[in-house]
């Protein structure tokens, strides 16, 4: 793990890539920027992590009312108080401008970069060739059936023990301090606008970004509500942009408003048809509408391309099922295995389908498969529990009843109504 490091002096200036002077060669190499409001449960591991090899933390505080600005007093070299304005790239450029480092590393502040992979990251930057670098970030999340969802691969026990899996998501998370590069958008802000304007690249690093918030539901979803208001605002600034229609109606699904999205989702596809993440998201959202014959529909007319993915392949077997057609539904939640071995979701499906079919057996082995690439999924766990006691295994099912029970209070309900079930069941057999 790198030390902190000091502030080196020198009077030599030096250069970007793209001309502009960089701060002077006495200036420190590494800031770190954040935004933050009411995040007292996640900073204190956002900024104990970065303190370990950036030389300076910057935090804005848009109006927090907990603790927030305790905690980055404590551990932020520099914070801000910045009136919220309904603008994440007015917050975020406001800490960018009190940045001092010649590059400048973007968190938020439920995120987490791993000081082993901070150290790397600082080893990298003096000899570093492009003017900016994207992340992967990993968003944890209990929830196996968001797509892009990838089993957690172990390299981070400390961070992740429970092994939640996660969805990927790129973006510019590091570039040099140089004043024409801002962010852009009221929501949903990014760098990449500027960096395109300057012809610059930004290639992905192996740096991995932990983002945690997606656990905690409640909390997300009051800001998933925050995102929908600007979002709207967004989309008034930008009618015709499939992407801000797009990114509104994901926001929409995400919040169960699914008339709402599947508007904003079709006009996305009428504005750009080839636009896959929208007839993915339309999709799922007539299958929550029950209307299962348009979602075949939208399934049906995706273009090769959208069609060959893994997790379109589960969603179009998750239509077939729905209309009743097992045989097609099983044929291609196989196909997306096939292509993707570690899709819990269709392994899911596949349970539930075996129990439709009253095959017990195959249903325990698909749940188990499931708990082997994410060991912390409690419906799966729950799910096998209840074939094996179907399959006269008692002792192995209430076992796992134990299991969940001891995980997941959310299940105690559940898990009551089944014994109580069971005993009944038991007693009718004795009387019997």
């Amino acid at each position: 793990m790198a030390k902190r490091r000091t502030k080196k002096t020198g009077k030599a200036r030096r250069r970007g890539r793209s001309g502009t002077p960089a701060p002077a060669g006495g200036a420190p190499l590494l800031s770190a920027c954040l935004i933050a409001k009411d995040e007292e449960a996640y900073l204190p591991a956002c900024l104990e992590a970065l303190a370990a090899f950036v030389d300076e933390i910057v935090v804005a505080d848009t109006g927090s009312t907990d603790r927030t600005p305790d905690i980055a007093r404590r551990l932020a070299r520099k914070v801000l108080e910045v009136p919220w304005a309904g603008d994440f790239s007015q917050a975020r450029n406001a800490s960018l401008a009190a940045a001092s480092g010649r590059w400048i590393l973007v968190v938020d502040a439920d995120e987490v970069i791993h000081p082993r992979d901070g150290a790397r990251l600082r080893r990298f930057l003096p000899a570093a060739p492009e003017r900016a670098y994207s992340l992967l970030t990993r968003n944890y999340t209990r929830e196996v059936g968001i797509v892009g969802w990838t089993a957690d691969d172990g390299r981070y026990p400390d961070l992740n023990p429970d092994r939640f899996g996660y969805w990927p998501s790129i973006k510019v998370r590091l570039f040099r301090n140089l004043p024409e590069i801002r962010f852009e958008g009221r929501v949903h802000e990014l760098v990449e606008p500027a960096l395109d304007r300057m012809g610059a690249a930004y290639p992905v690093l192996d740096v991995p970004v932990h983002h945690f918030g997606p656990l905690a539901g409640k909390v997300l979803r009051e800001k998933e509500e925050h995102y929908l208001e600007l979002g709207m605002e967004k989309l008034a600034e930008r009618p015709d942009d499939p992407k801000a229609h797009f990114e509104l109606g994901s926001q929409a699904f995400r919040l169960e408003r699914y008339g709402e999205a599947e508007r904003l989702l079709r006009e996305c596809l009428r504005l750009d048809p080839a636009y896959p993440e929208a007839r993915r998201t339309l999709c799922s959202c007539l299958l929550k509408r029950r209307a299962f014959a348009e979602a075949l529909e939208v399934a049906e007319g995706a273009p090769e391309e959208v069609a060959a993915d893994p997790h379109f392949l589960n969603l179009l077997g998750v239509c077939h099922v729905s209309l009743g057609r097992f045989d097609e539904g099983e044929r291609a939640y196989l196909r997306a295995l096939e292509r993707r071995p570690d899709l819990a979701i269709a392994m899911m499906n596949l349970g539930r389908l075996m129990e439709a079919r009253q095959d017990f057996e195959a249903a325990a082995g698909w749940y188990r498969k499931v708990l082997d690439v994410s060991p912390a999924h409690h419906e799966a766990r729950y799910r096998m529990a209840k074939a094996h006691i179907a399959l006269g295994r008692l002792r192995e099912g209430l076992l796992l009843f134990q299991e969940v029970a001891d995980a997941a209070p959310e299940f105690h309900e559940r898990i009551q109504a089944d014994l109580r079930a069971l005993e009944a069941s038991l007693q009718a057999i004795k009387a019997g």
